[in-house]
């Protein structure tokens, strides 16, 4: 499966990308000329109603964008206070009136007037499920994302709808649109993020013909993705939820944890997608990774699907990762073994866990856990919350490749593959586990 590559840069809070020259504001839209004046477009001809009362426009310009020949994209929303049919649009539930969708093309544009040509949701019945964001791409077709899972398409005259796959139904589409950000990139796919409320579904690629979509299992940060946006290099940066929420704090003395791991940021964190690559740890890289670790004296268990394959003995499917129970008083010192081996951190949900990520592809995750004087442990999952285990569970013994292995035991790793919703390879990995030990499943796996 292809994943997102290695580099995953933090910045400050980021919002949309300028529009250099025109500045769109609800009821109006004006353009800067040669004499930095800004001028305000005439758009009475647009799509209008009475407005919704108390003071309301009848018309609101929600997106702009333009168009690689200068021709300007507006869309929006036009309000009538009564439920008038001939007015179109549909039956608005908050104020009893009507809303009309609209978008318009505007070309031409001098000074205040612009040629404007114009759709409502009357026309394009698709448009009446609210719209997101609006994107021109180089060989200027237009596209719109609309209500729940509709990718509107404008060329050559022409108005083609995509249903975008995997997206939820019938849940709150009329007001609040799959996707507010859409991007062209340098190559012509469009790119769009997902909506905070939808829940997040990651990001998707349309090529013109069918959607490609990435999420977290694919190296994603976060699958609530609010902002993308395509550099002229062809970069992808995708704006996550990744590190939402507060920022972690601990005793100083008994944390010893990089500052730069507790941050929590509550605007972005970006991952590149301009080289998308299979990512694989196989048993030598496994292996190798183990041999890192065993050479600073570093204690670890394997735990997740290469924990499994190690109690098993051999390799019975890809892993993306390995997953390592690393004592928090090594924690620091297995990050800066591992960015001295050319590993970088991709994915941060300290103090659950991290995740970094070699250039050849190897990945590791590395879950901090505090062991206490009895041989068990406790791993913080979030807030008040812990996984907490006892010298048992630790005691597992397996084998990865030619290499023998602490990892959590059988038993164990029922445990912690119950309590959710299992995978197509949860389900398979439990039953192995049950087959190959002869012993009882999880009654939720039965």
């Amino acid at each position: 499966m292809p994943a997102v590559r290695r580099d995953v840069r933090r910045e400050g809070c980021r919002c949309r990308p300028q529009r250099i020259g025109v500045l769109v504001a609800g009821a109006g839209v004006a353009s800067l000329d040669g004499e930095d004046e800004w001028v305000l477009l005439d758009i009475a001809e647009l799509p209008e109603g009475n407005g919704p009362g108390d003071g309301w426009p009848g018309r609101v310009v929600d997106q702009i964008t333009i168009g690689p020949d200068g021709t300007v994209w507006l869309a929006g929303e036009a309000t009538s206070d009564a439920d008038d049919e001939e007015f179109g649009g549909i039956l608005n539930g908050w104020f009893g009136g009507r809303t009309l969708w609209w978008v318009a093309r505007g070309e031409g544009c001098e000074g205040p007037s612009c040629d404007w040509v114009s759709w409502t949701s009357n026309d394009v019945p698709e448009l009446a499920g609210k719209i997101g964001d609006i994107v021109v791409a180089g060989d200027g077709t237009f596209y719109a994302a609309v209500g729940e899972n509709s990718l509107l398409e404008y060329r050559d005259q022409v108005w083609t709808s995509h249903t975008v796959p995997g997206l939820p139904t019938g849940w709150n589409g009329l007001l609040s649109p799959w996707s507010f950000s859409l991007t062209v990139g340098v190559d012509g796919v469009l790119w769009a993020g997902t909506n905070l409320d939808s829940p997040g579904r990651g990001v998707f690629a349309f090529n013109g013909d069918s959607f490609t979509r990435f999420t977290t299992s694919d190296r994603l940060p976060g699958d609530m993705v609010p902002f993308v946006e395509a550099a002229a290099d062809g970069t992808i940066w995708a704006a996550t939820d990744a590190l939402y929420g507060n920022p972690h704090t601990a005793a100083p003395d008994t944390d010893p944890h990089p500052a730069h791991l507790h941050r929590r940021w509550p605007c972005i964190v970006a991952a590149s997608m301009s080289e998308l690559h299979p990512v694989e740890t196989t048993a030598e890289d496994a292996t190798r990774l183990m041999d890192l670790l065993a050479g600073e004296a570093i204690e670890w268990w394997v735990a997740g699907g290469w924990g499994i394959d190690a109690l098993i003995g051999y390799q019975t499917r890809p892993h993306r990762d390995l997953d390592v129970l690393i004592p928090v008083p090594q924690v620091l010192t297995v990050h800066r073994l591992l960015l001295a081996d050319g590993f970088s951190v991709e994915g941060n949900w300290f103090p659950t866990r991290f995740q970094m990520v070699h250039p050849d592809g190897r990945a590791v995750d590395v879950h901090p856990i505090r062991l206490d004087s009895n041989g068990g442990g406790r791993l913080e999952l979030s807030g008040e919350d812990w996984w907490t285990c006892d010298a048992e569970a630790l005691s597992g013994r397996g084998t990865i490749g030619s290499r023998a292995t602490r990892c959590l035991t059988v038993t164990e790793q029922f445990r912690c593959h119950t309590g959710y919703e299992p995978t197509e390879i949860d389900r398979a990995d439990m039953n192995l586990l049950s087959t190959h030990f002869n012993v009882e499943i999880p009654p939720q796996y039965r």
